[in-house]
């Protein structure tokens, strides 16, 4: 097997801790892409749905704790308000965060 990049073996020693097992690079690489395409899903669907994207920080599946990827936000005061919204808004609002919460998945059944 090739060296592995910095980011590869960062994948790679999760996923040890994980399963206490070990990737191949096809299988390593594989495992980035679908990283990719999940986090990916959470930043898009905010877009799709009208979500504030000013807040949205970073994307990445560099593994960190016990996540192979993360997508990080500031403090949103916008979606922290939704139970003060009336009925109507708040129903609204909250579909398009259950949507972005659940993008991830979705992201991986259509491209994984």
């Amino acid at each position: 097997m090739s060296a592995l990049t910095k980011t590869e073996s960062r994948v790679q020693k999760a996923f040890q801790r994980h399963t206490n097992k070990r990737l191949t690079l096809g299988g390593l690489r594989l495992l980035m892409r679908l990283t990719a395409y999940h986090e990916a899903g959470h930043a898009v669907a905010r877009m799709f749905t009208g979500l504030e994207l000013s807040h949205l920080a970073s994307v990445s599946i560099i593994p960190t704790g016990d996540a192979f990827g993360s997508e990080i936000s500031e403090h949103c005061s916008a979606e922290a308000m939704i139970g003060s919204y009336p009925k109507e808004m708040r129903q609204s609002a909250g579909r398009r965060l259950v949507i972005t919460l659940l993008a991830g998945r979705g992201a991986l059944a259509r491209f994984g």
